[in-house]
């Protein structure tokens, strides 16, 4: 057992620098513009708390004081309460910071090391998710094994390794998903202890508070099968399921206290947004009646993640989601799955309508490779019990494991080796070394203290965080249509 771990450590290890060698100077965009910059802003603060003057109250010294520490870490989560939600992902950058610096680069780097723990964390899930004493243990290390190989080859889960906070998100929420699938096959059996149930609940909130989308799966999926998924009886799983809920809400109050905060005082910046705003956006279906649109969204879940995925091991990896659950009872993955479909359909800007599903699909790809390794695994087993008294059935089972593994891998492995061809992500990888150029021409023509006035937020991103002469030389204000909306109101 060492010796495995021992050996696909050092495979993620190699594949983790291969990563990082091909990636770490690709140019980020809006999102992971952001979080570079929240993190460049946290380090070039010289002072912790705001300054206040006598006639000022603490929050508007907070507001006025754009040096102090305090104003960089709280001002995007005040300015767009969403935020709040990636705290998370915040903290793991700007901890790696302090052994690899500030730069875009260096944030690639953590990206990409946080994706590659969380193809790890995806190994473990077969046997450290399935509880105490379990069974089958060779055909789970196996499993474990094939599902980190089939995530390592998967091209959308490659080319999105670079790309900022959601491998944070996806990290937590594997992670999450392994200590409280554990948790629920105790439970099961009715050895669970409230600490479990309180250790479910903290690494719950990591994931949640990492990214948001995980607060849309990981409880929800969690409450569903505590309140269906039998033994133990009803009169057990309602008190239960009633407690998490309960310590999940609690978990949620910082979320809680902002949205009563914003109300109260709302931030006067144009492009402020809070959750009312987002869940006005993420249910806005256009001018079609409710039912097209739900239909519309469900089926097209089906068609982005075979387009990420392929349209076989997406078949395959259902069917072995549902074999996890039954003969591994490993039900979350599942879970999990059906509720990002659920989501999907209910939430229109979830998925293709948004063109978000470039982003929200990450969440689920791990576990379609999981579902695809437990189905070739178990077929392969159930060939080596049964070849002899069953032949033709038992070959041709094993004969069509292989047949749709293969397939599988002759619809992706051919992407992988060409970052242009990324499923979502392609125009995203065409379109680089213009910034960094761009900037540099800036950088050159600029006299010192000069002042950058950009047209937009995205631009003022790219500038501040691609620039490597020192920040006070070059000052990057407010762009344009932050202003303009400012004013037009």
């Amino acid at each position: 057992m060492r010796l495995v771990v021992v050996l696909t450590a050092i495979i993620v290890i190699g594949l983790t620098t291969i990563r990082i060698i091909q990636l770490q100077d690709i140019e980020p965009r809006m999102d992971q513009a952001f979080m570079v910059d929240w993190v460049q802003s946290i380090y070039e603060s010289d002072h912790i708390l705001p300054d206040r003057s006598s006639d000022q109250g603490w929050l508007a010294a907070l507001e006025a004081d754009q040096d102090s520490f305090l104003y960089a870490v709280v001002k995007p989560i005040y300015v767009a309460n969403t935020t709040i939600f990636v705290v998370g992902s915040l903290i793991w950058f700007s901890l790696g910071s302090l052994f690899i610096g500030i730069s875009a680069s260096a944030q690639v780097v953590l990206s990409i090391i946080g994706h590659s723990l969380m193809l790890l964390c995806l190994a473990a899930l077969p046997i450290y998710g399935a509880g105490r004493n379990v069974a089958m243990l060779n055909e789970r290390r196996i499993i474990g094994i094939l599902a980190l190989a089939i995530a390592a080859a998967s091209s959308f889960l490659h080319g999105f390794s670079p790309l900022g906070a959601h491998n944070v998100g996806v990290l937590t929420l594997i992670a999450a998903v392994l200590i409280s699938g554990r948790y629920l096959a105790v439970f099961k059996t009715g050895n669970n202890s409230f600490r479990d149930l309180v250790a479910v609940i903290v690494i719950q909130a990591i994931a949640c508070y990492s990214f948001y989308t995980n607060v849309f799966l990981l409880p929800t999926a969690t409450f569903g099968l505590l309140l269906f998924q039998a033994p133990p009886k009803l009169s057990r799983r309602l008190p239960e399921a009633f407690r998490f809920s309960i310590l999940t809400v609690l978990s949620m109050l910082p979320a809680l206290l902002l949205i009563a905060l914003t109300a109260l005082r709302p931030h006067a910046v144009a492009g402020a947004e809070d959750f009312v705003d987002l869940g006005r956006w993420v249910f806005e279906g256009g001018d079609q009646s409710f039912l097209l649109v739900i239909a519309d969204n469900f089926t097209s879940w089906f068609t982005r993640q075979a387009e990420i995925f392929s349209a076989t091991g997406l078949t395959l990896a259902i069917a072995g989601l549902a074999v996890l659950s039954t003969r591994y009872r490993q039900p979350l993955p599942l879970g999990i799955v059906v509720m990002h479909l659920i989501v999907w359909t209910i939430m229109a800007r979830f998925g293709a309508q948004g063109a978000q599903y470039t982003r929200t699909s990450v969440y689920v790809a791990p576990f379609l490779a999981l579902g695809l390794a437990t189905l070739v695994v178990c077929m392969a087993q159930w060939t080596v019990r049964q070849h002899k008294t069953q032949p033709i059935r038992a070959y041709g089972l094993a004969a069509t494991a292989i047949a749709g593994l293969a397939a599988h891998l002759a619809t992706d492995l051919p992407r992988l080796s060409d970052l242009r061809k990324t499923p979502g992500w392609g125009a995203y990888y065409s379109d680089q070394n213009i910034w960094r150029p761009l900037v540099r021409e800036i950088e050159s023509t600029a006299q010192a203290n000069a002042v950058i006035f950009p047209w937009d937020q995205s631009t003022a991103y790219m500038i501040r965080i691609l620039r490597r002469r020192d920040p006070g030389n070059i000052t990057v204000i407010r762009p344009f249509e932050r202003l303009y909306e400012q004013y037009s109101r």
